[in-house]
This record gives structure tokens, sequence and C-alpha cells, in this order.
């Protein structure tokens, strides 16, 4: 049985037999790229789910495979071991069952970083890619924007459409849409969907894969919030004139305003990114992705179970979503067709 066949068995097992065959898991994983692994050590007081070497430097390991995403106060407690180490040691935080918004948002906040954050599909593509590139990519992205939760873009999406939207359940409903939408289409360009965990993490994840696959991101987000977390993120500010322009922008997109363009404004990229050959796009929703659909079925789509979202997104078809909005269609169009 091979590792990626190997995790799929560890998801069927019981909760605490998973934990303790997910941590072997990584272990392997770090054993096989040369990391020099040591395994679970429980010193006085405190549980380590074991430690690597990278380049000379040590990481301390935290393994999770829980029912629900992690809270902010596993973290914390996490960091807080890691706060005890010799200064210059980073953890890292691996869990399958991901982390809610607030807890990563918290870490954002946080004075000093020195934990960052492995979700699903980091795991995933630490099997395919290797978890050196995805461990130095999102090293990278900490250390130069201050995030640290940034998803590795997979190597198969890196000439494809990075989509960056805000929530777990921002990202269901694209993937379920742009599978609709893609459906018997061989021009459709290939994407990937990743979720920020929280505003504050739109910018850093929406420049990081701009930089590492100078591929094309669109950012689907709501308009409002968001603005306002354009304005001074990572030591910047949009001057009042750049935000007045993004609101002079939004039009009536039938059931609500949206912004279609591009981001790439001196307050909110800098000079930093001017060298892109395609900077970040947005579609600014106000309302959210929600906001593309018709005022009757928004609360239900922010509130029903996940598992049920499929089930109740095939009651809307597409031609309904184009005539009840026009960023909507603008998204069909981008995700259709080879250019922006």
């Amino acid at each position: 049985m091979g590792p990626a066949e190997r995790l799929e068995s560890i998801a069927a097992m019981p909760p605490h037999e998973r934990g303790r065959c997910f941590e072997a898991w990584l272990i392997g994983v770090l054993d096989r790229a040369g990391l020099q692994p040591w395994p679970a050590f429980r010193p006085k007081g405190e549980e380590i789910d074991g430690s690597f070497l990278r380049w000379g430097r040590t990481y301390l390991l935290e393994a999770k495979w829980h029912g629900k995403p992690i809270p902010a106060s596993t973290i914390y407690q996490f960091k807080g071991k890691v706060d005890g180490k010799l200064t210059g040691t980073i953890g890292v935080m691996v869990s399958m069952s991901g982390y809610s918004n607030n807890a990563v948002e918290a870490l954002r906040h946080g004075k000093e970083l020195n934990v960052i954050l492995f979700g699903e599909q980091d795991v995933y593509a630490a099997e395919t890619d290797g978890i050196e590139a995805v461990l130095d990519f999102k090293l990278r992205a900490a250390a130069q924007f201050g995030d640290p939760y940034v998803e590795y873009p997979p190597k198969a999406m890196r000439h494809g459409l990075s989509i960056v939207v805000e929530s777990t359940r921002d990202a269901e409903i694209i993937r379920l849409l742009a599978k609709r939408l893609t459906a018997r289409r061989v021009e459709a360009r290939p994407y990937w969907t990743t979720a920020t965990m929280g505003a504050q993490g739109l910018q850093a994840t929406a420049l990081a894969l701009a930089l590492a696959n100078r591929s094309q991101v669109l950012i689907i987000a709501d308009a409002y919030p968001e603005l306002r977390m354009f304005e001074g993120r990572y030591g910047d500010r949009m001057p009042g004139q750049e935000a007045a322009f993004i609101e002079a922008q939004m039009s009536e997109q039938g059931s609500g305003r949206a912004y279609d363009g591009n981001l790439s404004m001196s307050g909110w990229i800098g000079g930093r990114a001017t060298h892109l050959p395609s900077p970040p796009q947005a579609i600014l929703v106000n309302g959210g992705i929600v906001g593309w659909f018709p005022v009757e079925v928004r609360e239900t789509l922010s509130s029903i179970p996940l598992q049920k979202l499929p089930g109740y997104l095939r009651r809307i078809t597409l031609p309904e979503l184009r005539a009840n909005s026009g960023s909507f269609a603008r998204f069909a169009q981008i995700l259709t067709e080879v250019d922006f």
C-alpha cells in the first residue's frame, strides 16, 4: 500500500487510532524526504507529536485529525509549546479537519509568528509534490506576508486559474458551480480553489500565488468588508481616491452591487508586484458569493451543512444565476475562456 492509499485507509479509522496512525504517516513522509524526524515525545507537562530538521532549523510537529475544525485555543496551546523552546524554533501544525475562521485570523493578528498551518490540501500536495516544496512555499509566504496559512498550489494547477475565497463554504459553492460550468467544455481552463479562512488572508494568498506560480489569480469575496481589508494590510494604505475608484466602479449587478476588475493599484499591491504578467483580479460582490443567488435562498445557503449543498444547488439553474447576477456571468466567462 502506497502513502496516498495509506492516508485514505487512515480516514476510516476510529478517532484515537486515526490520530496515532496519522502521526506515524507524517513521520514516514518526513523520513523519506530526508528531514530526520524524531517521533512523538512527552516532556513533563506537555506532549509533542514529533520534530524534524530543514536547512539547519528545527521544527516541532503537531498532527490533528478531528471531526471538527481546529479552534483557536488548540493552535495557541501548541504555540505556547513552541514559545518555550529555543529561539528560532518553528511550529508546524497539520490538521486534516481544517481550522475555524476565527482561529486562523487570531494567529494572523498576533505579535509574533512562529507557527505555520498545514491543511488537507497541503498534506496531499506533500505526498505528490514533496513536503520540502510545500514547506518552503508556506514558510516564504509567512515570512514575506506574515500569514501562517497560505495553501500550497498543486503543481498540476500552475498554469491554471487560482480562485481565492474566504471560507470553506465559499470554496465548496465555487467548486460545485465550476463543475457544472465546465462540464462537457473541452476549452475550460484548469482551476483550483483555496479558502483563506478569514478576510485578512485574501491579499497574502493572492500575491503569494501570483508570485510563485506566475498564474492567473481571481479573488471572489464580499465587497465592503474586503475593501476595508485592502486598506493598510502589510504596511500600505489604500489612498482615499483609490478606494473611491473601486466604489465608483461597483455597478448594479442584478440583486446586488459588484466590482469586477484589476487590483494592481498602488495601495493594495504596491510596487512590489508590478512586474507580474497577470496581477490578481477581483470580483467583489455585495453580500459575498451568496449575493449571486436569489434573495430567498441566501440564508439557507449560508447555514445548511456543507454535505447538503450539492443537492440544494441543483435546484438553481445556471441561466437563473446569470440573469440574477452580472458578476456571476463574469465568473463563468473567466472560468471558460483561455484569457481574462
